[in-house]
């Protein structure tokens, strides 16, 4: 197979959160159920209004919003070829047969389906250059992926070393993508898969080395308020130039040594932080 599942995306707006059972009831073409607060965004390999129409009929209260349509390649951006950062290789599942492995490379295979976390987006990518930069000079036992998506900056972790990685997302369709990739990659041993806030999983992790939070700005500054983020390493990602301008100068009052930083285009800014005693 060397193209995705899928030539397009059907993608139905609802008024409610699909449950698991009436998931169950829809066919084969059948995607995924992104939440979205109260509301859903079922994606399907082909039109399905027929399908969605049997459950009208069991929940008249059910209703589709709307309706849209589009290549898989324009939902992805593009994601169809390996792509390396580093010496990881991410390799899309339609390509696993026909691209040769490089010596002391590392493969990962990675379906992202319908979720974020593809490599293509420059924080993504800086996201993987930390975790190699510092698990070649650091010893993180145990590792917090805040809003892991597909699961890739937890493969990655686990790849290198890791002994121990949570993975953690809100949206329960990125931790079946990414429970699917950790399965595909070998790493079920050392990953687990968390459907929680990032705000939840800071208090219930507790004792891990490094936090991983490729997240938006926002939420980043929530998490800063709490203290039990204040790990011994931080690697944080999605940021613009202004705000991980903000968010480095708290670091340094917190006594943070800001050892990386990684940007693109003067957009996008990454950084890897650590305590001076780490």
């Amino acid at each position: 197979m060397n193209q995705p599942y899928c030539k397009d995306l059907h993608i139905y707006w609802i008024n409610r959160p699909l449950k698991e059972e009436e998931e169950k009831l829809l066919d084969d073409s059948f995607i995924g159920n992104w939440v979205e607060e109260e509301l859903s965004f079922l994606f399907f390999k082909r039109d399905a209004r027929d399908e969605l129409e049997k459950l009208i009929q069991k929940d008249k209260g059910l209703k589709i919003i709307d309706y849209y349509k589009m290549s898989y390649e324009q939902w992805q951006g593009g994601f169809y070829e390996p792509i390396q950062i580093e010496n990881i290789i991410i390799i899309p599942p339609w390509q696993e047969s026909n691209f040769p492995i490089l010596e002391k490379s590392i493969p990962i295979f990675l379906d992202p389906g319908v979720v974020f976390g593809n490599c293509l987006h420059p924080t993504t990518r800086h996201c993987i250059s930390a975790i190699c930069y510092f698990m070649k000079r650091y010893n993180a036992k145990s590792i917090l992926d805040l809003g892991t998506g597909t699961g890739i900056l937890a493969i990655v972790s686990a790849k290198l070393g890791a002994d121990m990685v949570w993975a953690v997302d809100i949206n329960p369709l990125c931790i079946k993508t990414a429970n699917k990739n950790f399965s595909r990659n070998s790493v079920l041993d050392t990953v687990r898969s968390v459907c929680i806030s990032a705000q939840e999983a800071i208090l219930k992790f507790a004792q891990v080395d490094l936090i991983i939070a490729n997240l938006n700005y926002e939420v980043i500054s929530q998490l800063m308020e709490i203290p039990q983020f204040f790990r011994k390493a931080l690697i944080l990602s999605g940021m613009l130039r202004s705000q991980w301008a903000d968010i480095k100068y708290q670091l340094t009052k917190k006594g943070y040594k800001i050892v990386r930083e990684w940007e693109e285009d003067m957009t996008w800014y990454s950084g890897l932080a650590l305590k001076e005693i780490f």
